[in-house]
């Protein structure tokens, strides 16, 4: 009798995860776990394993909520400091970090551009038309290559053709 208890709770399980029963709004429940758009209190209660605590229904994350990957994220980015959403004045590994205004400069921090000079990506003519340490490369203002132990994204951000990995301690990506 118990197994077949347990054999009709796990095939509720597969059914409510697969889109086969309607979707409509309901209470959570620690048992059964929950398609995209259904109430959820938290991660574990959805099929796709993400909660959106602000608005208490299971998909993506909401901004200054934990995330892993840009995915994970309503607006599609996940920061390097592992929150969902733009850092103002916060840390950054890349442009796409800082939010709408402002500049990844060359110590990892959200900027707005100072007076007269040029954030990332802008036109410029010598490294002094632009902000903060950064280069002047091509003719737009550019994040000049990381030397080694240095903090990097990508193997891009990195002089000499070295790579950009995990440090020892696993806590932060740079250059080797």
């Amino acid at each position: 009798m118990a197994t077949r208890g347990l054999f009709l709770v796990v095939i509720w399980l597969l059914v409510s995860c697969s889109g086969w029963v309607q979707k409509r709004p309901r209470p959570p429940s620690p048992m059964l776990r929950q398609d995209d758009g259904y109430a959820c209190e938290d991660a574990s209660q959805c099929c796709s394993g993400r909660c959106n605590k602000q608005h208490g229904t299971c998909g993506c994350i909401a901004d200054r909520e934990s995330c892993l990957v840009d995915s994970d994220c309503c607006g599609g980015l996940c920061g390097a400091w592992g929150l969902c959403g733009c850092a103002p004045g916060g840390f950054c590994l890349r442009q796409v970090d800082c939010c709408e205004g402002l500049y990844c400069d060359y110590d990892n921090r959200c900027e707005r551009p100072g007076r007269g000079c040029r954030p990332l990506g802008e036109p410029c003519a010598t490294a002094a038309d632009c902000c903060n340490s950064l280069a002047c490369e091509g003719g737009s203002c550019t994040v000049p290559c990381m030397p080694a132990g240095e903090l990097c994204y990508d193997a891009a951000d990195c002089c000499d053709g070295r790579s950009c990995g995990l440090r020892t301690d696993g806590e932060q990506y740079v250059c080797a």
